[in-house]
């Protein structure tokens, strides 16, 4: 899960930044 944790908080990063 550690792959999908990065990925989440990569999406999450980019969500914040919009």
């Amino acid at each position: 899960m550690d792959m999908f944790d990065r990925f989440h908080t990569f999406t999450a990063k980019i969500t914040y930044r919009i």
